[in-house]
């Protein structure tokens, strides 16, 4: 995994905890400081304090994203010598900003001595020596050296979990796909066996056949094989499926649809029904002699859409036995609302098969 910038990708909430912990050691140190002084034989006004509290805290609070750059180019991870290369690296980027806010403290005081008396007597005390300001920024600078490990553990982690995540919907999206292709082989195939056995009896109905199956799989390939539809699209689709299974049994084969126009504009998974009315009529209609018929329904209960397909012919396949179309659309609804849909097959009343969905109600 490649290494990813905190200076760049920090939040405001990780800058402002980094700038906190830095006034907090800023504060804790004020009355040792000043202990100090006294010690040496200076006595720091109010004045004084505030502004080498503030002077300092402010420095360190710029230095901060330059020394988080330089420590992006120094990831502490790979191999054993190039972590303690990389250590190594890391004490330099501390000892260079305890000696870059210590040079800095100072030439504020000795700016600050030629406006103020009380500065330039200031400046006499050795705590205001490069060499003791350098060594008390020692522990300043590793508290920040410390803060950065910390954040940049966290945006490694923040990192790994957007991966994961990219993965697991790569992996969902490959299977999707892998579960559309093998719906339109089969619907492909079984249509292209029902017209070649029309050939011989009925060439020219086989003919048409061919024409509306090339119109029905343009417009069943120009969509997104995992994507979503509206059930309008969807119905659309399944009409013209519809229309194409109605030239090879004619009078033997009708197709209600009852559907509430509130959910028309339902988001739904791109061949849906299609698979369910084939099966209806491949396994419960063409089986059984005399007229079929088949009821596709849709209405909203809530906050789910309720879909479901009626057949009445011979009836559901045994138990344990489910056909390529309902396994495959099981499959889908399982993989796109996990935990969030169902799909359950049943003997209809008196006679035949009934499907039932349900799935979130999403309207567009």
């Amino acid at each position: 995994m490649s290494a990813q910038s905190v200076a760049r990708t920090a939040t405001l909430t990780e800058w402002a905890a980094v700038g906190g912990l830095q006034l907090v050691i800023e504060l804790a140190s004020i009355r040792p400081i000043v202990a100090a002084n006294r010690a040496v034989g200076f006595d720091p006004s109010a004045a004084h304090v505030a502004f080498g509290a503030s002077a300092d805290l402010a420095l360190w609070l710029a230095l901060t994203p330059f020394v988080f750059l330089v420590l992006d180019q120094v990831p502490l991870a790979g191999p054993r010598p190039r972590i303690a290369l990389n250590l190594a690296g890391w004490a330099l980027v501390g000892i260079a900003a305890a000696a870059a806010q210590a040079w800095m403290v100072r030439g504020l005081w000795v700016a600050g001595s030629t406006l103020s008396d009380a500065a330039k007597s200031a400046l006499a005390s050795p705590l205001l020596s490069f060499r003791y300001l350098f060594e008390t920024n020692a522990q300043q600078a590793l508290v920040l050296l410390m803060a950065y490990a910390v954040l940049s553990r966290v945006h490694r982690a923040r990192r790994e979990r957007e991966l994961a995540g990219q993965l697991e919907r790569s992996l969902a999206d490959a299977r999707l796909h892998a579960l559309s292709l093998q719906l339109q082989p089969h619907f492909l195939f079984n249509t292209l066996n029902a017209i070649a056995a029309l050939v011989p009896e009925d060439p020219i109905v086989a003919e048409a056949m061919l024409v509306r199956l090339g119109d029905l799989l343009r417009t069943s390939l120009d969509a997104e094989p995992s994507g979503h539809v509206t059930l309008r699209t969807e119905l659309n689709r399944l009409a013209s499926y519809v229309e194409l299974q109605r030239m090879r049994f004619g009078d033997r084969l009708s197709v209600s649809m009852r559907i509430d126009p509130d959910v028309m504009n339902a988001r739904v998974p791109s061949f849906l029904l299609q698979p369910l009315v084939e099966n209806a009529i491949s396994h419960g209609i063409a089986p059984r002699r005399g007229a079929g018929h088949i009821d596709v329904a849709a209405r909203c209960d809530g906050g789910r859409l309720m879909l479901s397909v009626r057949d009445d012919g011979i009836g559901p396949p045994p138990e344990g036995r489910e056909r390529v179309g309902l396994g495959s659309t099981r499959a889908r609804l399982a993989a796109m609302f996990p935990g969030m849909s169902t799909l359950v097959l049943t003997p209809a009343a008196p006679r035949g098969t009934l499907v039932s969905i349900t799935v979130p109600l999403e309207l567009t």
